[in-house]
């Protein structure tokens, strides 16, 4: 069984006439199926640098929604060998030629605005980062077409995720705050000044066989309610409502206020792992969480 780590994002294909619809965007990737190789971050391209395209773009059916699937190709064509020589003790590195490819897997649902791709490193793949960045490149070759795509990882991102997924972790830093706004965050913030506390960090877990339930009133609430003011910052792990596990890493805390608040507006590092016996049971788990993540995030 494979296991996948996702990138998710929003996306959109502007024109003049508006955003494209489903099946232009088919459209478009299967014109873009058959152009050249584009250069990535070349400012002088030689032949060898138009090594980037797209492969198999198909429009399917996935949990009742039109989806698109993909793959984000580069031909790798060199390689750095290193060879020794015990009697010379000796050790040389020299670049070969290969017929090589690294590439990332895409899935998008359109009537969402919602991607999401695989964020995998080593041979054989390309990061979900650099592949995004490689999928508007090549859209870029085509005049009119603009493709924006902003990481998901945003502060309501964040909240909507301490809401509705079964928490497995939950940690935290924060500092107390004068003067004190509304709640919530105002009974903790009392609680560490009473103490002469000046930063306090931690890592909530669950009772054994439980998750976590955020209550109005309880630790998680209020960690949040500083964070929201500038004065913690928090992150999460835990399952989504199709089972897939889910991490926002936490931002690192700082003592100035305003540096916490530029870092919570995001985008943080959001991410999901499913897991699949097939490629097609992988682009269903990938379908459920794009609509599970969207569909309640839009709401």
């Amino acid at each position: 069984m494979a296991r996948v780590s996702l990138l998710l994002c929003r996306y959109s294909f502007d024109t003049e006439r508006g955003a494209l619809s489903a099946r232009e965007q088919f459209d478009l990737l299967t014109r873009l199926r058959d152009a050249p190789p584009v250069s990535y971050r070349k400012a002088e391209p030689t032949p060898d640098d138009f090594d980037t395209y797209l492969m198999r773009p198909d429009m399917k059916n996935l949990e009742s929604c039109n989806a698109l699937a993909l793959d984000v190709v580069r031909d790798v064509r060199f390689r750095q060998v290193t060879k020794t020589d015990r009697a010379t003790q000796t050790v040389s590195a020299n670049f070969e030629p290969t017929n090589e490819a690294e590439l990332a897997h895409v899935v998008m649902i359109p009537s969402l605005g919602g991607l999401a791709v695989h964020d995998a490193v080593g041979d054989g793949h390309i990061n979900g980062a650099s592949a995004i960045r490689r999928f508007q490149t090549i859209v870029a070759t085509i005049d009119g077409v603009i493709m924006n795509v902003t990481v998901a990882g945003t502060a309501q991102d964040l909240q909507k995720a301490v809401g509705t997924w079964d928490l497995d972790q939950f940690s935290f830093q924060a500092r107390p705050f004068n003067p004190h706004p509304s709640n919530p965050g105002q009974l903790l913030s009392d609680l560490l000044s009473r103490d002469d506390v000046g930063e306090f960090r931690g890592i909530a877990v669950p009772k054994k066989g439980s998750h976590i339930h955020p209550a109005d009133t309880g630790l998680v609430k209020e960690a949040i309610g500083l964070a929201e003011k500038g004065y913690g910052t928090y992150g999460v792990r835990g399952r989504t409502e199709s089972g897939a596990e889910a991490i926002v890493k936490k931002q690192p805390f700082s003592h100035d206020r305003q540096t916490n608040l530029d870092r919570q507006k995001g985008p943080q590092q959001l991410r999901v792992y499913i897991e699949g016996d097939s490629s097609t049971d992988l682009d269903i788990k990938t379908a459920q969480v794009l609509i599970e993540f969207f569909r309640s995030t839009e709401a």
